[in-house]
């Protein structure tokens, strides 16, 4: 909407400077690790040659994000290239009629789907009549070796709670300060605004891949609403806490109750009474992520070797 693009511009006019410094370090971070053509498409009908078309992860199935672009659905290839879905999410346990059209239109365009949440495989699956796999977001699929090459020096010294917020940040820190007062640490976090409280915090910005990761790593404790901040959260086996987002939270809960992390969910800072438990008990979690992991890869092998009828 008008109103929207508005306060869309005004937002980015205001925080130009940090934006920017933000895209500089993203892309710098890109250029050095991450293998990519060098070639750049705009337009999909450009995206030739190319025997397998994998979309994916994350909400590239949520049309609040897309809004019903049919790329990501793969629409643009031929029909002689291998087309796979991998942990594609819709971000929400919910379609609308509009949306399910749109789905049902496309989604037969893939050979092999796979989803992230059990509540997308269960709107699929009474769209298409071809199977649809949950797999693990794929930041899961990595050793644990490989992010461990990214922690850098911390510019945060001592201990700390570390909270990291997509959206509204105010419940989430209300749960940090109870959590931080109750081990004595100071709060730094992430988020798109500032916080004004009498409590000791910090707002980090121009906050690198690197840093990021290195801010989880050697946190005390971690807050926050975030997917991945849970993921990275239960990677690196961190005390945490999770306050799932009303809309999209469901993704979140869905990989808290497979790792029988449940009890780090929690929806405001009443929940964190005394008796409430610091310390997680990774030994049970690991050995099902394991379990899972190896369901995951084989998924994503099996898909891309197999031949196309």
């Amino acid at each position: 909407s008008i109103g929207k693009f508005l306060r869309s511009l005004l937002s980015t006019l205001l925080h130009y400077r940090e934006f920017s410094t933000r895209a500089k370090i993203f892309n710098q971070f890109r250029k050095k690790y991450l293998n990519v053509s060098k070639a750049t498409f705009y337009n999909p009908n450009e995206i030739k040659g190319y025997d397998i078309y994998i979309s994916g992860s994350d909400q590239v199935w949520n049309f609040e994000v897309t809004n019903f672009d049919d790329t990501f659905f793969l629409k643009f290839c031929s029909e002689k290239c291998k087309k796979i879905s991998y942990a594609a999410s819709i971000g929400r346990d919910k379609l609308s009629i509009e949306e399910k059209k749109f789905v049902k239109k496309y989604i037969d365009n893939f050979d092999y789907i796979s989803v992230r949440e059990s509540s997308a495989k269960k709107i699929l699956e009474q769209l298409t009549s071809k199977p649809v796999e949950k797999v693990l977001d794929p930041t899961f699929l990595a050793e644990n070796t490989i992010w461990d090459k990214f922690i850098s020096e911390n510019s945060v010294k001592g201990k700390y709670i570390f909270v990291y917020s997509v959206g509204p940040i105010e419940n989430i820190m209300e749960v940090a300060e109870k959590i931080g007062k109750k081990l004595g640490l100071k709060i730094y976090y992430i988020a798109g605004k500032k916080i004004k409280s009498k409590y000791d915090h910090e707002r980090l910005n121009k906050v690198s891949p690197q840093e990021f990761l290195t801010l989880i790593k050697q946190a005390t404790f971690v807050v926050t609403n975030s997917f991945h901040g849970t993921v990275f959260s239960v990677i690196f086996n961190k005390n945490f806490i999770t306050i799932p987002h009303k809309k999209s939270g469901a993704r979140m809960i869905e990989l808290l109750e497979l790792l029988y992390l449940n009890n780090r969910i929690i929806k405001d800072e009443e929940e964190i009474d005394e008796d409430f438990e610091i310390q997680v008990d990774y030994r049970n979690t690991n050995y099902i992520l394991d379990i899972e992991k190896k369901k995951s890869l084989d998924y994503l092998k099996r898909a891309i070797k197999a031949k196309i009828e």
